[in-house]
């Protein structure tokens, strides 16, 4: 098995398609806005419902996966109880844990298996930087990643779109301390 990449047709984890090397999309991300609140949506090549996200504003994002009751994400994958740890966890149907790093704003994501030999990353996000040529990101594979590939897209998916928020909130807390403007 070989190393897959996966290529975001745009730079938006929630509304994108991702393909493989060959072109041929494997993933559809979507994102929908019913009345209660934005629900996002992760369909494989098949046209079958991987996961589905709820956000929430004031209680926790809750996570569906196929034939499970819906559930806070918080419990699936878990977040450092370590202050400035910035990793979240997650176990496989197998029981083998992962671990994903950079989940803080200006990192990128990369994700770890407790179970393998490797110090490397299974899997890392690539995008591009401000500033820099325009590249589209990309989900880099290792074949240890393959072997649980929707879990990791899956994964990623849900983790970018809060970083991201995190990240946005962060830039504007400092564009306001820079111009004087205090958030209350």
């Amino acid at each position: 098995m070989a190393i897959r990449i996966l290529t975001f047709e745009n730079d938006s984890p929630c509304n994108t398609e991702l393909f493989d090397e060959e072109g041929e999309i494997l993933y559809t991300v979507e994102t929908i806005s019913p009345k209660s609140g934005n629900v996002t949506r992760v369909r494989n090549a098949d046209d079958d419902i991987l996961g589905t996200i709820e956000w929430r504003e004031s209680l926790p994002d809750k996570v569906t996966l196929p034939g499970k009751q819906a559930t806070p994400l918080n419990k699936w994958l878990k977040k450092s109880i370590l202050p400035f740890v910035n990793t979240v966890s997650f176990k496989d149907t197998s029981g083998r844990k992962y671990t994903w790093k950079g989940n803080a704003p200006g990192e990128q994501l990369e994700l770890y298996a407790e179970d393998y030999s490797s110090d490397a990353p299974i899997a890392r996000f690539r995008q591009t930087h401000p500033g820099a040529p325009k590249v589209p990101a990309h989900l880099i594979l290792s074949p240890r990643a393959v072997e649980i590939q929707d879990t990791v897209v899956l994964s990623f998916i849900f983790l970018e779109k809060t970083r991201r928020i995190r990240e946005r909130a962060s830039h504007n807390r400092a564009d306001s301390m820079r111009n004087g403007c205090y958030a209350v």
